[in-house]
């Protein structure tokens, strides 16, 4: 059984609305047990909290980085205060623009990436919050949320390791 009190082994038609952790995304997604989006957020769960971790650190250290681009003597035209408006030229300190923009270019790549990560982190979290209360829903916590493999869970729940592994199957499949 799935917990739902029906006794028929089905999960009802879930409605997740992206309000988690990473802020709000303003997009609700309706999932239905068996919806292959499930499948494959579930799959890659484990993988994205690993890249969520490497990515920051990067952007870290592209900041630092940033941070030393060293400072050179730049040439920039501005317009007189007073008419004519005559052309004038004037001489500013700024980032070394070629390594400057180069950085800011990662930087905005490796941004998009931890956005596209958490938002699907947060659909992952939000799935499983959703669930009915009962074994599944503990299962999947354990199991995603917290860590656990699927051995661990089944020891610690006097099940077998093949029988979670049905459980998660039959949540997350058609």
């Amino acid at each position: 059984m799935c917990g739902t009190g029906q006794g028929t082994g089905t999960l009802p038609e879930t409605a997740v609305s992206d309000h988690g952790r990473n802020g709000v995304y303003g997009e609700e997604i309706r999932y239905k047990k068996g919806d292959e989006r499930v499948k494959e957020l579930f799959s890659r769960y484990r993988r994205n909290r690993r890249e969520l971790d490497l990515v920051a650190d990067q952007i870290d250290r592209l900041n630092e980085r940033l941070e030393d681009v060293p400072e050179v003597a730049g040439k920039v035209t501005k317009s007189s205060k007073d008419f004519p408006y005559i052309e004038e030229h004037m001489t500013v300190r700024m980032k070394e623009p070629k390594e400057a923009t180069l950085i800011k270019d990662k930087l905005r790549k490796k941004e998009k990436r931890q956005k596209q990560l958490s938002q699907e982190i947060t659909k992952v979290e939000n799935f499983i919050d959703s669930l009915p209360e009962g074994i599944e829903k503990q299962i999947m916590e354990m199991v995603y949320l917290e860590g656990m493999n699927q051995s661990e869970v089944a020891d610690m729940l006097g099940y077998t390791k093949g029988r979670i592994s049905q459980i998660i199957s039959r949540i997350t499949k058609d």
